[in-house]
């Protein structure tokens, strides 16, 4: 793990990434006060599930695993974020994040940052918030139609293993 230093090109990548595209100029020299860009080696641990991570982090370069229970869940590419569970309800983390790639650069938002921001340039956590709200609707979806995919499954063995019961039940009474 490695903190970049702050030059005008990492600004200008970041201004660039996620939601920081759709944040006007001025808003975002507000808010890039509050941020830290971290390169990651493959395989390193960006958060630990049930840690108190103090604010928020988006991928700005590579990707990254997610895990629940020592199984990875999902991959997280450039523009992605995570962690946006300690900004909206003040709660740990939920998931393991490992690098999956080397040299993989994460934008960390600090919470106290964000707070200050809701207060002082409201334009800025409307943004913020409508592209929160828009990235876990998006993975609400998903996880519904995945869940719906796990049903359909179950139901199918479910009539399989009704329907192999009923042949060893026919196939006894002939016996």
């Amino acid at each position: 793990m490695e903190i970049i230093e702050r030059t005008e090109e990492i600004k200008e990548k970041v201004k660039n990434t996620g939601i920081f595209k759709y944040i006007p100029e001025e808003d975002f020299k507000a808010v890039e006060k509050f941020i830290n860009i971290i390169s990651f080696r493959k395989g390193e641990t960006v958060i630990s599930e049930g840690e108190i991570t103090g604010g928020m982090f988006m991928v700005m370069k590579g990707k990254v695993e997610v895990i629940k229970n020592n199984v990875k869940i999902a991959e997280l590419e450039e523009g992605e974020i995570f962690g946006e569970s300690d900004i909206l309800l003040n709660r740990n983390a939920s998931a393991t994040i490992k690098s999956a790639e080397d040299d993989t650069q994460i934008i960390y938002i600090i919470r106290g940052g964000i707070e200050n921001l809701e207060k002082s340039n409201p334009s800025f956590t409307t943004i913020f918030y409508k592209n929160i709200a828009k990235t876990a609707l998006t993975r609400l979806i998903n996880l519904d139609k995945e869940y719906v995919k796990i049903m359909e499954k179950f139901q199918e063995m479910k009539q399989k293993e009704e329907l192999s019961k009923l042949r060893e039940k026919i196939f006894k009474s002939k016996e």
